[in-house]
């Protein structure tokens, strides 16, 4: 590596003493190709992650669309999920190709699922439908129990009622709604064949018997996006799903925002 030792009046260099200025040039040197890294502008921040790389994606007007139906769903507009909702739309637009319907498990307010339908091509006529799966009660899951009752905490994502997200999706045809707690109520759901499939129930065990539930409904290249599988604090809900992984033969990709996505694949 050439080093410049030019020393310009006026930079802190020139300032120190002279018997280290060599050495501080040299350390000059040796941090430049680092220098713009440190000063790049960040593209993005939130829900966990920090990057200085493209994100066109936030100005699309398919995704602008689709973020503020995220926001009226939600009912409030401090919530930062643009790479949750970003991979929803992915996931979705591969669901598009592919004959079968569209679940998700754990809906909260229907926000991510409003989103995905306000900008879906043609949703009305493309012989799908959209069941969505929850106890619609606004209070948290008991990370120890895996129970939601009215002891514990109203949690703002979740469900504020069962009107409140049918309102939601008004706009939509096609859409139906199993209420109760999995794995009780999986006898209640009527599908033959599945593209895409949304868990987010904050638990392992609801979580597993759900995919268990779908495995064999998803038709090949089908799409399973895991809410919370990397997510902090639910490692048993990353250690479940692994050895689920290994049991049914599947891949999990880890995506930054602690989401998990798994494409259903002939093995």
């Amino acid at each position: 590596m050439q080093i410049d030792l030019n020393i310009y009046p006026g930079t802190r260099i020139s300032r120190v003493n002279p018997v280290i200025q060599p050495f501080a040039v040299a350390l000059r040197e040796l941090l430049k190709p680092f220098k713009k890294y440190t000063k790049e502008k960040l593209s993005y921040k939130g829900d966990g992650i920090t990057t200085s790389h493209n994100c066109d994606f936030l100005y699309t007007e398919k995704f602008i669309k689709a973020y503020a139906k995220c926001y009226q769903s939600h009912g409030s507009l401090s919530i930062n999920l643009h790479w949750r909702i970003h991979q929803a739309l992915w996931c979705s637009a591969i669901a598009q190709h592919l004959q079968g319907d569209i679940i998700e498990f754990g809906v909260g307010n229907g926000l991510v699922m409003s989103s995905v339908l306000e900008v879906y091509e043609d949703w009305e006529n493309s012989n799908k439908k959209l069941i969505l799966v929850d106890t619609f009660s606004p209070h948290n899951v008991d990370h120890l129990s895996g129970k939601q009752d009215s002891s514990q905490p109203i949690n703002p994502f979740y469900a504020k009622s069962l009107e409140y997200v049918k309102s939601n999706f008004a706009a939509f045809k096609n859409v139906e709604f199993v209420i109760g707690f999995i794995p009780n109520i999986l006898s209640a759901i009527k599908v033959d064949n599945l593209s895409f499939v949304h868990i987010d129930m904050n638990y392992y065990a609801p979580e597993i018997a759900a995919l268990e539930f779908c495995w064999e409904k998803i038709v090949e290249g089908g799409v399973i996006l895991l809410d919370d599988y990397a997510y902090n604090g639910h490692h048993e809900q990353y250690s479940a799903m692994n050895v689920l992984a290994k049991k049914l033969n599947f891949e999990i990709l880890t995506t930054p925002t602690g989401q998990g996505i798994i494409i259903k694949s002939r093995r």
